[in-house]
């Protein structure tokens, strides 16, 4: 992938005759669609642009995430409260990823999410890995993240980071899902403790072209969509 908008069709060029070299995939992904350029159909002839829905960003409104108001959001919100009523003494604090207990929290609820989901090891080890190369290297990065204790044990997780004044990027988040209402109120709770007044929005990132993903993500209601594409060399 690039970014920027400099010399557009010289970096498209560059980058697949490097990925030749290499002997790499030489398609390139993730481009955002705020750079392509408006002449983009002069490119048609030698490249492919095309749109990648599964790697679409979804952008939500944190005023919406605040206050879940609405017929859209009234299901999100009774389970919020189904939360709050059986667990009412429930526990959220802001996690330190460079703690080495709460490091042994994550992957253990991770698991437990695993298991729940009767999803496999070899479906869940990139996340996995990720979630453990981000705890390793977390103060490189302004991270915000939540957690939600019952009776001492960690029932729900979110890694956020704060990448503008005005958005934040949800890249990790895990719910024991014996916990009713348990994702639904990390989604809430997560707002609130990241919200100073000043954040706008979250992106929810992509869904990977996971068909429940993709459910679970469009049930929060996004405002808009960021675009990315694909730009591959015509046949």
């Amino acid at each position: 992938s690039f970014i920027g908008r400099n010399k557009f069709a010289e970096t498209i060029e560059s980058l697949i005759n490097y990925a030749k070299v290499k002997k790499i995939n030489t398609t390139l992904r993730l481009i955002p669609k705020s750079i392509l350029p408006k002449n983009i159909s002069i490119l048609s002839n030698k490249y492919v642009i095309e749109k990648d829905p599964d790697n679409f960003d979804y952008i939500m409104s944190i005023n919406d995430l605040l206050s879940l108001r609405g017929n859209k959001f009234k299901t999100k919100l009774k389970w919020v409260n189904t939360f709050k009523k059986m667990y009412p003494e429930h526990e959220v604090k802001e996690l330190d990823l460079g703690n080495k207990n709460i490091q042994k929290e994550i992957i253990k609820l991770f698991n437990r999410w695993e298991k729940l989901g009767n999803k496999k090891r070899n479906e869940t080890i990139r996340e996995l890995k990720a979630i453990k190369k981000l705890m390793r290297y977390s103060k490189e990065f302004k991270l915000k993240n939540i957690g939600v204790y019952h009776e001492g044990k960690l029932v729900c997780f979110s890694i956020n980071e704060i990448v503008h004044k005005n958005f934040y990027m949800a890249h990790f988040g895990k719910a024991d899902y014996e916990y009713r209402g348990s994702f639904q109120y990390l989604e809430y709770i997560t707002a609130h403790k990241i919200n100073d007044g000043k954040i706008k929005y979250m992106n929810f990132e992509q869904d990977m072209g996971e068909q429940s993903l993709r459910s679970s993500k469009l049930s929060w209601r996004p405002i808009r969509m960021l675009e990315k594409y694909t730009i591959s060399e015509r046949k």
